[in-house]
């Protein structure tokens, strides 16, 4: 069997999607950071509160908006920042359509996100809505990654990206591509962006074609950039430093392929005019104003702001593979190490590998991750108090992770060594994401025991306790048969385009380095 275009897309659509959906099933209600604040905000712009007057609503900041009062949660939490405690305490939302007024934290965000998710909750109210929701989100982030992938297969020769993005799609990733949260459907967009944007920029996709760039790798990087721009303010910046790290140095062949097309012209307007409105909508609805709830007592020097924002880089690297839900679910230490030394492997030998231009875009792409976030979370401290977490850089160390291997692939390694380094990961990360899902279930079913009392029967995540709405069994199954036909669709297109050389030449698709052409021939026999 050969898979094409379309059919690549579909299976790897459906292997993340059953991913996300286990997590969008199996959280309880609020179940991830802020997301109650993201449904009032979707259900309140199918109310009518398309851009709500910023009012202290919310720690200081926020809106009120108009939301059924089934979708209304306590004020006082009872299972949120208690690992020991199960969420059977929480009530669960209901399918009360009355109308009231409530305060949300995200009632200043860009409205696009939400009109998107929010239609289900204002129609159906209560655990159908929120789940559609979160299917919404999932069902976009997982086009976004099916897309990378069917990218990574057609234009690249040994396919060596694919283990970045094994590590850059992180279990923390997955749990909010299964929320009602921007921030989940901005991290896909990264993948989306980054993967479309080095064929586009540094390959030769389109170079030898008069039709111009490839239509499949515009729609990608276009849509993607549009979301990355729209979704969170932050995007903006990444987006920056995304052009810096791709276009300087100038390369006159490549900004003229790209500008004599039509369809290129169009995109990058698209993604222009979205960044204008997005910076716009944030500057009238101060929708950067995070209000004065996380601020200290008392003004601190800045020797000592740096000092606390050193010390709680390692949190910030642990919430980046996975912390969950309101980050109180903390997994066991030796998880983050085995991560951090597989996204460390490709970033330090990437570095190593590459050429001087290769370290000045890679360099570009920490920078805006990494260092411009960190820069501001110094300068702003006594302003804002510490609000950065690790998954607001996902969306750009995304970037990182997928660039890193692409230096592997055009500079270092060998196509078996590649092959070897992709399926190493496969085996590594894949079984992370199983265990990162059974352990966050484990702590909303009865809580998580201290680590002396853990044993296999506390383990088990069909156990007595709380259990989602579905029950617990069939998001367990989804993630496992999701986590199987990834493996084989990665296992399988791990082996580079270059051995199918051994087939007859009848038998061989035609081979123009994968450039320019949509729905091309795109995997191996199996």
């Amino acid at each position: 069997m050969r898979l094409r275009g379309f059919r690549l897309w579909l299976l790897a659509f459906s292997a993340f999607f059953l991913m996300i959906g286990a997590w969008a099933l199996s959280a309880p209600y609020d179940g991830s950071a802020d997301e109650h604040d993201h449904i009032y905000r979707a259900a309140g712009v199918w109310s009518g509160d398309i851009a709500p007057r910023p009012a202290d609503a919310v720690r200081g900041s926020g809106a009120f908006v108009h939301v059924p009062r089934g979708l209304i949660v306590p004020d006082e939490m009872c299972w949120q920042f208690k690992p020991a405690v199960s969420a059977s305490c929480a009530p669960e939302p209901g399918s009360d359509r009355t109308s009231v007024r409530v305060g949300t934290g995200a009632g200043r965000y860009h409205p696009g996100y939400y009109a998107l998710v929010g239609l289900p909750l204002k129609l159906w109210p209560g655990w159908s809505g929120v789940i559609l929701a979160r299917f919404i989100t999932g069902a976009a982030a997982a086009a976004l990654l099916a897309g990378a992938l069917v990218t990574i297969v057609t234009y690249f020769r040994r396919r060596l990206m694919l283990a970045g993005l094994l590590v850059a799609v992180t279990p923390m990733a997955v749990h909010f591509f299964g929320a009602v949260n921007p921030n989940g459907l901005e991290i896909a967009a990264g993948v989306g962006l980054f993967t479309a944007l080095v064929p586009l920029v540094l390959g030769r996709a389109g170079a030898d074609d008069d039709a111009g760039p490839p239509t499949w790798l515009l729609v990608l990087a276009g849509t993607s950039g549009i979301l990355l721009a729209s979704l969170r303010p932050t995007g903006l910046i990444y987006l920056l430093f995304a052009a810096i790290a791709f276009f300087m140095p100038l390369r006159r062949d490549t900004l003229a392929r790209l500008w004599g097309s039509v369809a290129a012209r169009w995109w990058i307007g698209a993604v222009a005019f979205a960044a204008v409105f997005a910076a716009g909508y944030a500057v009238a609805f101060k929708g950067t104003d995070l209000g004065s709830t996380f601020r200290g007592g008392a003004a601190i020097e800045r020797g000592q702001a740096a000092l606390i924002i050193v010390e709680l880089w390692g949190e910030l690297t642990e919430q980046i593979v996975g912390v969950f839900g309101w980050l109180d679910i903390n997994m066991p230490g030796s998880i983050y190490v085995i991560w951090h030394l597989a996204a460390g492997a490709l970033l330090v030998f990437g570095i190593a590998f590459g050429h001087w231009i290769d370290r000045w875009r890679l360099s570009m792409l920490l920078v805006g991750a990494v260092g411009v976030p960190t820069f501001m979370q110094f300068w702003f401290f006594n302003d804002t108090g510490f609000v950065t977490q690790g998954r607001y850089m996902l969306p750009a160390l995304v970037g990182v992770m997928i660039f890193a291997a692409w230096i592997l692939e055009e500079r270092g390694l060998p196509e078996r060594a590649g092959r070897s380094l992709i399926r190493l990961l496969l085996v590594t990360v894949l079984p992370i994401q199983l265990f990162s899902l059974l352990w966050a279930m484990i702590r909303w079913r009865s809580g998580l025991p201290d680590y002396g009392k853990i044993g296999i029967v506390s383990l088990w995540p069909l156990g007595r306790g709380w259990h989602p709405v579905t029950g617990s069994a069939l998001p367990v199954l989804m993630l496992i048969i999701g986590l199987a036909g990834l493996a084989w669709l990665v296992w399988r297109l791990s082996v580079p385009m270059v051995a199918a050389a051994a087939e007859p030449a009848a038998d061989r698709p035609e081979q123009d380095d994968g450039a320019g052409r949509d729905g091309a021939e795109l995997a191996t026999s199996t």
